[in-house]
């Protein structure tokens, strides 16, 4: 497991990480916690986590890219983003080509952080392409007492095709899906409200 406990530096309020490396056979692939509450930043670009115990990359607090990289084939879930404190919310931006596909439970799994008050906070923004399909259950799952918001960006696009739900918001979260690019979410079978308005599936993806 490669896990990041961020402090910030003395010379500047910004760590950057910025690393290409596999990750495999751990409990999770990736871990990014930063209890300092600094503006610290995380780059994870062109890695590839799998088969992993539980996530491939578990994301917590910074505010992160994750770049052209794969979280796939893991026993329970592609990636796992926890939410926080309301005026420290997780940040997550997905860049580039970004896949999720045949993990054991969720592509993407959205919850709180545990052990503290709640509702928890994180924004995440679609920058390049997220392809949370081909999932065992789910692919973007949003736990109760989540306030985030999902953002794809002019551009961007989200695809969950070809699970036994493309997203599921049967908890009834708030959260709010915003779409600023043309038809930026592909989905299907979802589950709860509020939802995106998603464009059908192709009948192969």
């Amino acid at each position: 497991m490669i896990y990041f406990f961020l402090s910030h530096s003395q010379d500047s309020n910004i760590i950057c990480l910025h690393f290409n490396r596999n990750t495999h056979d751990d409990y999770d692939g990736i871990f990014v916690y930063d209890p300092s509450k600094e503006e610290n930043a995380v780059i994870i670009e062109d890695v590839t986590s799998k088969n992993n115990l539980r996530s491939g990359m578990t994301l917590r607090d910074s505010d992160i890219t994750v770049k052209d990289s794969d979280s796939s084939h893991n026993d329970e879930y592609g990636i796992t983003i926890t939410g926080e404190v309301e005026d420290y919310p997780t940040m997550v931006k997905f860049d580039g080509a970004v896949t999720c596909h045949y993990n054991g439970d969720y592509g993407i799994e959205l919850r709180p952080g545990q052990g503290r008050g709640i509702p928890d906070f994180a924004k995440i923004n679609v920058k390049g392409v997220l392809n949370t399909s081909h999932n065992f259950n789910i692919g973007l799952d949003i736990a109760v007492n989540s306030e985030m918001v999902f953002t794809v960006e002019d551009g961007g696009s989200f695809i969950s095709c070809q699970n036994d739900s493309g997203i599921n918001n049967g908890e009834s979260a708030t959260f709010t899906f915003v779409d600023e690019s043309t038809d930026g979410y592909t989905c299907e079978d979802n589950v709860g409200t509020p939802l995106p308005v998603c464009v059908p599936c192709p009948t192969c993806t």
